[in-house]
Parts: structure tokens; C-alpha cells; sequence
């Protein structure tokens, strides 16, 4: 069995949890986590989470004894690597914006957030009457 990463030992914790963020970057986090622990078994993860389209991954070594550099170039290289992954399949995806907020996707889960939001819009706009 695979070592749980700190993201799912409590996947319900709301600022922790791996479920935080799309399934498509699940994969990416996992092996940031794997990574991470073979650097530090105790590391604390403070944070995870989707801002401005990219992963965000808040985490803090236990002890001096870990290369801190070494440590957060793995953060960072995850959280750029976020940027070319669609956060809700794991496809090869782009930074878009959806009416004002910036998602990572794929185009074909772009089209959809696009058709469904647009059905939100036109259902609002008649009371709910579509």
C-alpha cells in the first residue's frame, strides 16, 4: 500500500485536504507529496489550494536538517507544472478565464464551465424558467 500524503490522511480538512482542489491535479500533488516525504517525513502541510488558476501548496519542513531551497524549488516546480494541467480531468490544459476568475483547463472542460455558467446566467435572468 502507498504512503498517504499529508493532502489525504484527512482529505476533509478544509484548508488541508486534497479534494481542495481539481481531480485532475491530484496526481500532480501526490507526487509532490511523495517527494516531499522522501525529504521529510514530518513536514507540515498548511495549505492546499487553487489560486488564480495555479496550484498552491503551503507547506513547512520539520527540521533545519532538510535542504529548506531544495525543499520549496519542489513546491514551485509543482505549482508551475499546475499551469499546463487541466485541474478537472489532468489533461494537457491553459490558463483561461472564465468570466473573471482564471481556471487551468483543458478546452474541452473549458467549453463546458463556459455552457454551464452561461445556463446559470440565462436561468437567473428568467427566474429560474431556462
Amino acid at each position: 500500500m502507498a504512503v498517504k500524503g499529508p493532502s489525504e490522511v484527512d482529505p476533509k480538512h478544509m484548508m488541508r485536504g486534497i479534494n481542495n482542489v481539481g481531480a485532475g491535479w491530484h496526481p500532480l500533488v501526490r507526487e509532490l507529496e511523495a517527494k516531499l516525504l522522501e525529504m521529510d517525513q514530518s513536514y507540515v502541510l498548511d495549505q492546499i489550494k487553487e489560486k488564480f488558476g495555479g496550484l498552491r501548496y503551503y507547506a513547512t519542513n520539520s527540521t533545519t536538517k532538510v535542504d529548506y531551497a531544495a525543499f520549496h524549488a519542489l513546491i514551485q516546480a509543482a505549482e508551475g507544472d499546475s499551469f499546463q494541467i487541466c485541474e478537472v480531468c489532468g489533461k494537457q490544459g491553459s490558463l483561461k478565464s472564465v468570466f473573471g476568475w482564471y481556471k487551468t483547463l483543458c478546452e474541452d472542460d473549458f467549453d463546458k464551465v463556459i455552457r454551464d455558467r452561461q445556463k446559470e446566467m440565462t436561468e437567473h435572468d428568467h427566474g429560474g424558467q431556462g
